[in-house]
């Protein structure tokens, strides 16, 4: 049931996750007023959250803390309410079209997604805390979440008497004497339990190993996807600027809106050639971070770049949006972020 619940969501996110990218993007072109395309940049990085937030609800996957998702929701819906009703008419000069509550209709469960994703009650009462526990060959395992150390706790990998310290805390404790995992030892089936093996999560060469597995996959992803856009966006640039486009203008009809050939012209003008040099370089940007992620070095700049991953201006735009979802969660696991150097 729950693979169904996914595939249904996948099926309806992608084309409405395209649908929101794009509407931006040509209303920015469609309409030349000289408040128009500000509006929309705003519009698209206040949405872009929301985007995230639906594929994060998909896949049951928690990134940052459910109190900023709650505030950003109301913000959102603020936003989307006004822009849509009061901002976009009044700069475009557009009437009123019955045919536009259409749209509102099949956003209707991406709203209610979200808004799920942002009020979810996620297990455990601490899942931000990080812990660090001794395992069976007395070594140290962690940073881990309160979620890992939970599932741990049901997989048996850990018992009442394995030794934890807290985020902050000065002294080990068992983990019979954390009051946010009393829940899970009220039933004392384990008290008796010698203390656990270290857990397989994290082999015998420690937790590094393991962050290094976990980050192998987005840094990778990304590592392609940047690769193309430098290749794509400098051979672009290169032929925009040498020919001024006039290998591609055979493609403009004579009898073409002016909005539609005022667009295809820009998109193969000398200026656009400088543009494709300025994507190329965040695309390399974007490759250098990814090259350092693989490392587990410079935590900043892997975060940087997978933020910028999301924003649907390079090559293979709609495979930078996962791949830079994955990243982002993966970098936010107390795991894996304490073994960046």
């Amino acid at each position: 049931m729950k693979i169904l619940r996914r595939v249904l969501w996948c099926i309806y996110a992608w084309p409405i996750t395209l649908m929101l990218l794009s509407s931006d993007l040509f209303a920015g072109y469609q309409h030349h007023g000289t408040y128009v395309i500000p509006f929309t940049v705003l519009d698209f990085f206040i949405s872009l959250p929301s985007i995230v937030a639906i594929h994060l609800h998909i896949w049951d996957k928690k990134l940052f803390h459910p109190t900023l998702w709650k505030i950003y929701i109301f913000v959102f819906y603020a936003w989307d309410l006004s822009f849509n009703l009061l901002i976009e008419p009044a700069v475009t000069g557009e009437k009123f079209d019955p045919v536009g509550l259409i749209a509102p209709l099949i956003l209707m469960p991406f709203y209610v997604g979200i808004f799920r994703y942002a009020f979810r009650k996620w297990k455990g009462s601490d899942l931000m805390a990080n812990y660090t526990i001794i395992g069976g060959d007395q070594k140290q395992y962690g940073p881990v979440s309160g979620e890992q150390l939970r599932q741990w706790f049901l997989e048996g990998r850990v018992n009442p008497q394995t030794q934890v310290k807290g985020e902050g805390d000065a002294a080990w404790r068992p983990l019979a004497a954390f009051a946010e995992f009393v829940d899970l030892l009220g039933g004392g089936g384990t008290a008796g339990v010698a203390p656990a093996a270290a857990p397989p999560s994290f082999p015998s060469g420690g937790g590094r190993e393991a962050a290094l597995q976990a980050v192998k996959g987005p840094a990778i992803a990304l590592i392609i996807i940047a690769s193309l856009g430098v290749v794509y966006y400098v051979f672009s640039g290169l032929l925009n600027l040498f020919t001024g486009g006039a290998t591609l203008h055979h493609t403009i009809r004579p009898d073409m809106s002016p909005h539609v050939r005022a667009f295809l012209e820009g998109m193969h003008s000398p200026l656009a050639g400088v543009l494709n040099f300025v994507i190329a370089a965040v695309d390399g940007f974007v490759l250098y971070g990814a090259t350092e992620m693989l490392r587990l070095r410079n935590y900043g700049v892997a975060m940087a770049v997978a933020i910028i991953a999301l924003v649907p201006c390079q090559c293979c735009c709609l495979f930078g949006l996962p791949a830079g979802i994955w990243a982002l969660v993966v970098l936010n696991k107390p795991e894996v972020k304490s073994q960046f150097g």
